[in-house]
């Protein structure tokens, strides 16, 4: 069976809106590690379309990609921020090619398959890990098996919606093949996160680990993964970025799961095994300021490691009680100097506009932006996701816009008719002209500066730094014009 596996219906850059000049240009993870699985159990008849590094999303050429690979199954990741394009998209690969079966996975169709199956003209729809689900489906359409033997899987039979039961998570990650790379070899040199988060290039992403184990009032994680935290071996990860090494010559790796140092045992044998193999690297994470510390910090920091981000949310106590968030004021700033003090530059992520936000509470976030070591700002104004604990709760504290709730088109964009929701006591033209004062004060400090220029070494430091500050001048102006 030919399998063709489409990365998404949007790119980053249209995603981003506003800062699409410093938008990232990343490969799907989630659909390299399903091919990967499909390759591992013999279908090697795998072709993959991935519409950030192809960077194009004209119908027309997904559609003659498809009747070019001939594909019997088509296989489409699907985020709550797409639906729209990927409606499009779908009926024109419905009208085109209508007896080709699609299956759409991912987090939007886990969250709610049966609203899925309602928005989109899909056959069958994967809830929960698809690497095993994918498989097995494919195995049964081959040998014309029932399909309620596949755990994950929902599907239409005689006009209703059937759900076959939730799948078992994955306990053993280090049985699972290394990410399907060499599907997108000659697009490799494109990947990169956001503009001034990686050092050299050709870099790739590795997801370490599944799951986390907090609650955040905003985040829909637990529903994809239940609350559980699983993770490769640190000599999995070891033999895994040996083995990118040799096959396409990787300067960096970003980990790009919720908290690579969550686990102690694991980062400092990863640390360890790093220097024993004397693999000169560089490397970027997201982690947790919980689980930071000076002993950490500083294997990292010797085994290559140059840059982390992480969510700090809020500056306000009281709001990062409310929202769940397993860290306090004192405990962040403390961590920020950790990793200040030993060299590891860091990306904070905020949020504007949380649920119980005032301006006074706003002002508290700004502060804390303000005075810690910080060497990027990620800010957005809060959005309403669907399967997040709040999700049925935003109307006890502001305004909901349902029409708009897609995820980032008033957050990124800077559009004021684009928010999904407004606290009581704040509007939208506040929240986003505080995000952009925030922005300015943040990065035309003239030490903010300073730092920046410091970290210049390359004429590829160059140019990233000037794309850098043309996106932020572009959010701007956009920002005045969209108002």
């Amino acid at each position: 069976m030919r399998i063709a596996l489409l990365s998404s219906s949007k790119r980053s850059q249209d995603i981003f809106g506003g800062f699409k000049f410093a938008a990232p240009l990343m490969p799907s993870m989630g659909i390299l590690q399903i091919a990967a699985h499909l390759e591992k159990n013999n279908h090697h008849d795998v072709f993959v379309y991935d519409a950030d590094l192809m960077n194009c999303l004209r119908e027309e050429q997904i559609l003659e990609w498809i009747g070019q690979k001939k594909p019997d199954l088509i296989g489409i990741s699907i985020f709550t921020n797409h639906v729209d394009t990927s409606q499009k998209l779908l009926h024109r690969i419905k009208n085109e090619f209508p007896t080709l079966p699609v299956i759409g996975g991912g987090p939007h169709c886990t969250i709610d398959y049966q609203a899925a199956f309602q928005e989109l003209p899909l056959d069958y729809v994967g809830v929960g890990e698809g690497d095993e689900t994918m498989t097995e489906l494919v195995e049964a359409l081959n040998q014309q098996r029932p399909l309620d033997s596949v755990l994950g899987l929902a599907y239409k039979a005689n006009g209703e919606i059937k759900f076959t039961g939730p799948r078992p998570l994955i306990k053993d990650l280090d049985s699972m093949p290394y990410p399907a790379y060499h599907l997108i070899k000659e697009y490799i040199p494109l990947i990169r996160p956001q503009i001034m988060g990686y050092k050299k290039k050709p870099l790739l992403l590795i997801i370490s680990s599944r799951g986390c184990p907090h609650s955040c009032g905003f985040c829909s994680n637990h529903l994809l993964w239940g609350g559980k935290y699983r993770a490769h071996s640190a000599q999995y990860l070891v033999d895994m970025i040996e083995h990118f090494i040799s096959q396409f010559g990787i300067k960096e790796i970003t980990f790009f799961d919720d908290s690579f140092i969550l686990n102690k045992k694991r980062v400092l044998a990863f640390c360890d095994l790093l220097q024993e193999r004397k693999l000169k690297i560089y490397w970027s994470a997201n982690i947790n300021l919980n689980n930071v510390s000076d002993e950490v910090v500083a294997r990292m920091r010797q085994a290559g490691c140059w840059y982390v981000s992480t969510g700090v949310e809020s500056g306000n106590n009281d709001i990062l009680q409310f929202i769940g968030k397993p860290l306090t004021v004192e405990t962040a700033t403390e961590k920020l100097q950790i990793l200040h003090r030993n060299k590891i530059n860091c990306r904070g992520y905020f949020i504007l506009g949380l649920p119980k936000d005032t301006k006074e509470t706003i002002n508290d976030t700004i502060r804390f932006v303000l005075n810690n070591p910080l060497y990027l700002l990620h800010l957005t104004v809060y959005t309403i996701q669907k399967g997040t604990p709040w999700y049925s709760e935003n109307e006890k504290y502001g305004t909901v816009f349902y029409e708009h709730n897609d995820g980032m088109s008033g957050t990124l964009a800077g559009n004021i008719h684009g928010l999904s929701f407004v606290g009581h006591g704040l509007s939208a033209d506040y929240l986003l002209q505080t995000q952009n004062q925030v922005y300015k004060k943040f990065y035309l400090r003239f030490s903010q500066v300073l730092k920046m220029l410091k970290s210049i070494s390359t004429l590829d430091d160059v140019i990233k730094m000037v794309k850098f500050f043309g996106a932020g001048f572009y959010f701007v102006v956009k920002s005045k014009l969209i108002k």
